[in-house]
């Protein structure tokens, strides 16, 4: 048996210790090298698809620890990604640079707020981090609160407008198990 592997990336033999485990491939090992491997997924991660993907994991894990309703699916993270490079920021107005962009819950998961299309935005990490765990109405602007007013992220199967959930929130009338 050889004890060694090209690497598809560097193309130095390097020894099978040097590569993860893929059991579909025939010799049940990566096509890259380790360190090969984690240049190329740092790289991917910097991409815009690359942070999107991160986000959804992300969010997902974060709505099973808090126990919320989960529906959000990877096609319409891309969608609201999608409007908010067009429209910018929801809550400075600000362009949306590929590289600074931010997954935000209008209702925080940590206060009930579900993970779902008519609940999240795209918006400035900074932006995020000011926001922090508050309901977009003790952070936001009144300007920004108007354009997310007139957002059209029609979802889930309610149909629901980001505005109506902030509304049911306030009223109390939203609950955990929605």
């Amino acid at each position: 048996m050889n004890a060694t592997k090209n690497c598809r990336i560097c193309q130095t033999e390097k020894p099978l210790s040097e590569y993860n485990v893929k059991k579909s491939n025939k010799d049940g090992l990566r096509n890259a090298c380790r360190p090969c491997q984690r240049n190329s997924n740092a790289e991917y991660r910097k991409t815009p698809e690359g942070r999107l993907v991160r986000a959804f994991h992300q969010a997902k894990g974060s709505a099973k620890r808090n126990g919320v309703f989960d529906d959000l699916t990877m096609d319409e993270l891309r969608e609201a990604y999608r409007v908010s490079k067009a429209r910018g920021c929801p809550y400075c107005g600000e362009e949306i640079e590929d590289n600074s962009f931010s997954l935000d819950h209008v209702i925080p998961m940590s206060k009930h707020g579900p993970n779902t299309f008519a609940n999240i935005v795209i918006c400035h990490h900074l932006c995020n981090t000011n926001k922090h765990n508050r309901p977009v109405t003790d952070y936001a602007t009144e300007e920004s609160l108007d354009v997310l007013m007139r957002d059209t992220f029609m979802r889930s199967e309610k149909k629901m407008k980001v505005w109506e959930i902030v509304d049911m929130f306030q009223s109390g009338e939203y609950k955990k198990s929605n």
